[in-house]
Order: structure tokens, then C-alpha cells, then sequence
């Protein structure tokens, strides 16, 4: 009999069955991290910290892993010509006309001088002509969502926000401020889905991406005395810091990270990171 053999046999069936063990405990940790709590139960012990949290909060999606952004470019040419026929300024005398092509990645078209009239629009032709300025610039799509709608005495700003897939990308932006039909200003910076793999990704639950919220929440404010409602809560892509430099230095392209987005009644944004390590 070759004792050595066996030896070697039963060290190497020991360190098997050490591996198998040790997988199976992270496992069992890594799965109640993840699952870690009712949803109902989570409500309940928030409303006693003066949180609140709609129940229906927690019907989150979860969005496709491995997206891989890269921001527009533009033909300066083509661009500038359709901004100086969007202004529709011929009546008013000393406008001067200005786009701008930051390093070809983002557009910035303003006018200066000129006088304005009074804005008059009613939101829905607020919406209406916001809409057509867009499409009239080819910049409307599926992706394109309503942020806000702003007024001032002599202008509209609408600013617009990206989607992809139905998920928010929280780096890209549209902004228009115009006077009736005049175009005053745009800003656009944009991004392309360049790769997209089908690479499967484990996600954290909602309760426990509430549960991270907290802890954030009593950091930011350790002395927090009023109550505070979380107002959305959904899952959006971001390109990390490491990959979004200076516009004017170098393009932004990178995988997007995907988080967890809580907004508070009280206007504040926290992100919690949706995908497990």
C-alpha cells in the first residue's frame, strides 16, 4: 500500500471540502446581505425614525448590466446652421448669435441682446413648442424625458434628462430656454450605448439599498430632528468619477455604474450602489 499516495489523496480531499465549506458560508452570508429583510418590516421601523417610505417604492426594475456609454459628437457645420434658423430673431435688431462645440462633445448655442416680450405660454404650449424645437434640431427621441420647466419674466427653461432602456443616465443633459417661439439658449450633452453585454449581474435588494439610505442619511445629519419622506426611488446609470474628466481634456466613454437613487422630500440625492460585489 502507498501510504504517501494516500496522503496526498486525503490532503488534497480536505482542502476540497475546506473550499466547498468556505463558498458555502459566503454564499449564506453574501444571500442575507442581499436579502436581508421584509419589505413591510422595513416601513414599519422607518415610520419610527420619522422616515416614511411608500410601500410601492420598492417595485424597482433592475436594469441590464455591463452598459457601456460614450458621449455624442457633432457636425459643427450642420449644427450651427440649425441654430440660427431656430432663432427666429429677424425682427429684433442687434442679436448676436454664438454656438459652441466643446471640444465636439457638447453644444452650447446663445443669443445676446435684443428685446423680449413678456412670455405668455400656457404649460401645455410650454411642452408643445419645447418639443418642436427639439425635433426641428433632431434631438427627439424615445430617450429624451421632462426634468423641470422653469419661468422667468422673459423666458422658458426646460431642462430634459436621458433614459435608457426606461433608466435614468444621470450625467447627460438638455436645456432649452427660449421666448415664445424664439430660441434663446441650448445646451446638450449626450450619451450612445457603444457595448452591451448580456454578462448576468446579482443585484441588492431594494430593502437593503433603504437600509444603506439610512445610515447615509444619519451621517449626513447625525442630530436629525424633523421627519423626512423619500420621494423616488429607482435605479440609474452613472459613469463613475474615474471616467467623466474635464470635457475639454479628454472623451467620456466608460462602463456605466449602476446605483440605487433616493430622493428626500427635502430635495437631497443619495446613491447607493445596486451591483454586488
Amino acid at each position: 500500500m502507498n501510504w504517501q499516495r494516500i496522503k496526498t489523496i486525503l490532503i488534497v480531499a480536505l482542502v476540497g471540502i475546506n473550499m466547498l465549506l468556505g463558498y458555502f458560508l459566503y454564499e449564506r452570508s453574501h444571500k442575507k446581505k442581499v436579502e436581508f429583510i421584509d419589505s413591510a418590516l422595513v416601513v414599519d421601523l422607518l415610520e419610527n425614525r420619522k422616515i416614511q417610505v411608500p410601500p410601492k417604492l420598492f417595485e424597482v426594475n433592475q436594469p441590464r448590466s455591463n452598459i457601456s456609454l460614450k458621449i455624442q459628437s457633432y457636425d459643427v457645420s450642420k449644427y450651427k446652421a440649425l441654430f440660427e434658423k431656430a432663432s427666429l430673431f429677424e425682427e429684433i435688431e442687434n442679436v448676436r448669435l454664438e454656438t459652441l462645440f466643446e471640444q465636439n462633445k457638447a453644444i452650447h448655442f446663445k443669443t445676446y441682446g435684443g428685446m423680449l416680450d413678456p412670455v405668455t405660454l400656457s404649460e401645455d404650449d410650454i411642452l408643445k413648442t419645447g418639443n418642436e424645437m427639439i425635433e426641428a434640431l433632431g434631438f427627439y427621441s424615445e430617450e429624451v424625458f421632462l426634468k423641470s420647466i422653469g419661468r422667468t419674466h422673459e423666458k422658458t427653461i426646460l431642462t430634459f434628462g436621458q433614459k435608457i432602456d426606461g433608466f435614468v443616465l444621470r450625467d447627460s443633459e438638455m436645456i432649452l430656454k427660449y421666448n415664445n417661439n424664439n430660441l434663446l439658449e441650448f445646451y446638450r450633452l449626450w450619451y450612445d450605448v457603444v457595448e452591451s453585454t448580456d454578462v448576468s449581474t446579482d443585484f441588492y435588494e431594494p430593502e437593503y439599498a433603504i437600509y444603506e439610505f439610512v445610515g447615509e442619511l444619519y451621517e449626513r445629519f447625525p442630530n436629525r430632528q424633523r421627519s423626512v419622506t423619500v420621494e423616488t426611488f429607482d435605479m440609474v446609470y452613472q459613469l463613475s468619477p474615474d471616467d467623466v474628466p474635464d470635457i475639454d481634456n479628454s472623451a467620456l466613454e466608460g462602463e456605466a455604474s449602476i446605483s440605487y437613487r433616493v430622493v428626500t422630500s427635502d430635495g437631497i440625492v443619495y446613491l447607493i450602489q445596486a451591483v454586488v460585489d
